[in-house]
């Protein structure tokens, strides 16, 4: 049946304790070396490259140059996404603008052309009433 209390240490329960410093234990990756010439870009770019064991103190410049590189490449991502958002805005403005006025021609032309129809029935019918008068 069931066990009393938790699995040995070491038996794939549980860990036998933290990992040594500057290992790599559940971490897939680290930050990228220092000096690293350009952020990363791509489909794993969340994911810094692997690299190998590092003191503390330089673990930790390596990690805090990544962060700030992720958050320059952050920043100039919302400002893009921003200003393209700004462009599509006033786009659809000037769609809204020029939609208004064309249904306001539309209105105009369908106004006119409800005149001309009023105009020739008025035109058929004196006519008619001419022809019936002449045929009396």
């Amino acid at each position: 049946g069931f066990s009393s209390g938790p699995p040995p240490l070491g038996s794939g329960g549980f860990s036998s304790g933290p990992p040594p410093l500057g290992s790599s234990a559940g971490f897939s990756s680290g930050p990228p070396p220092l000096g690293s010439p350009q952020p990363f870009s791509g489909m794993n770019a969340a994911e810094p490259p692997a690299g190998p064991p590092l003191p503390p103190l330089e673990g930790f410049a390596r990690t805090e140059q990544y962060f700030l590189s992720l958050m320059k490449q952050r920043k100039e991502t919302l400002s893009t996404v921003d200003s393209q958002l700004s462009g599509v805005s006033a786009a659809v403005v000037r769609m809204k603008e020029k939609n208004a006025l064309v249904t306001s021609k539309i209105a105009e032309l369908m106004a006119i052309v409800e005149g001309e129809r009023t105009k020739w029935r008025q035109r058929v019918e004196e006519e008619q009433r001419i022809l019936s008068n002449r045929l009396k």
